[in-house]
């Protein structure tokens, strides 16, 4: 209880201390009056403030106990932050500045997009500002967008530009139409060896489309020759310079006990002499589609036979048309290995001889009486 009661007494001894320095500037005169007359309210009276001033105050007996006198000093610590406060009871009365920022500096930093800035300092204090510095952004670094022609079947594009920096389009490019194909045909031919088709190719870019493909039209032999012992020869009449080359086939036959030989395709003879190529001759079959009949013959012997690149390919049936004068009055005969022969019916039409095969064997020996 006494402790308690000694700290009131240190505590009531600091008021008055404060009390009695804050009244230094105020007329203390009714709050030394009011605590000799009532003692009781030294914990009640204070030092109050408004914006109008500060001045005492009974809380107990609710009475000014001074004039209000006006703030001062507050001038004296006013910033650029903070408010001014008046010296002796603290009321903040002066509004702060706010900064004064001046001398300002371009940092240097516009770029073709945006303008830069510039940076000023508060002449008050080392607060500083930052704007931006107008009409300083640079200009554009060009850059070229190369045209790029058309093709035939490509759009291309005009030439451009652009900012080497930051990439914006100045000039944008624009769409060409692409020209379109300038196509033109033309038809190759076959050949021997080689197919036909028709080409038609863009005379621009050379784009080449190819239809219309024919086989190729193989060798057309003329007559065939015999070139050795064993072989024959003949020229292809398409002029492609290609001389075929086959084996002769000899067809043997018996008559009057000997045994003799024919090769039907180059008209070689065992007894050497040569059946002439009888050319007028004419063969009506439904047989292969490659390949040539040949007829050859003399005033005794005639041989039919179908070959194909100098070799004999066995035929079925077919319809045999020689020139008339060559049967006239004769006899002719179908001659088989064994010498066996049976006479064939010869018709005559007009100045063509006309008779019918069966073929046996790869060609046929007629004996001609």
């Amino acid at each position: 209880m006494k402790r308690k009661l000694g700290m009131i007494l240190v505590l009531a001894l600091l008021a008055a201390l404060i009390w009695a320095g804050s009244a230094l500037a105020l007329d203390k005169s009714g709050f030394k009056e009011h605590l000799q007359e009532y003692p009781e309210c030294r914990f009640n009276t204070n030092l109050c403030s408004n914006d109008d001033g500060h001045y005492y105050y009974c809380n107990r007996h609710e009475i000014y106990l001074s004039e209000i006198e006006p703030h001062y000093g507050g001038e004296n610590n006013v910033t650029c932050t903070w408010k001014g406060a008046c010296e002796l009871c603290s009321h903040t009365y002066v509004d702060w500045l706010g900064h004064d920022y001046q001398n300002y500096v371009y940092n240097g930093d516009a770029t073709c997009t945006r303008d830069g800035t510039e940076t000023g300092k508060c002449i008050r204090c080392d607060v500083t500002d930052t704007r931006t510095a107008w009409n300083t952004r640079k200009p554009h670094t060009e850059k070229i967008l190369p045209a790029v022609a058309p093709t035939c079947d490509q759009a291309g594009l005009t030439e451009g530009k652009s900012c080497e920096i930051c990439n914006k389009i100045l000039i944008e490019q624009q769409l060409v139409p692409a020209t379109g194909h300038d196509h033109r045909t033309r038809t190759i031919e076959p050949t021997c060896t080689r197919g036909g088709y028709t080409e038609t190719v863009c005379a621009n870019c050379k784009d080449a489309r190819i239809d219309r493909r024919t086989a190729s039209l193989g060798h057309w032999y003329g007559e065939w020759s015999q070139h050795s012992e064993t072989t024959h020869t003949a020229e292809c009449l398409r002029d492609c310079g290609k001389i075929g080359e086959a084996a002769c086939r000899m067809l043997e036959y018996r008559l009057d006990d000997a045994v003799n030989a024919f090769c039907a395709v180059c008209g070689k003879n065992s007894t050497g002499e040569r059946l002439a190529w009888i050319e007028d001759a004419r063969i009506e079959s439904d047989f292969l589609s490659q390949g040539e009949w040949i007829v050859r013959g003399n005033e005794s012997w005639m041989t039919v036979g179908f070959e194909y690149a100098g070799e004999l390919v066995q035929p079925e049936t077919a319809i045999v048309r020689v020139p008339a004068a060559l049967l006239d009055g004769k006899r002719v005969s179908y001659v088989n290995a064994d010498g066996e022969q049976t006479e064939l019916h010869v018709a005559f039409e007009g100045d063509e001889a006309v008779f019918t095969l069966e073929f046996s064997a790869p060609a046929a020996i007629l004996h001609i009486a």
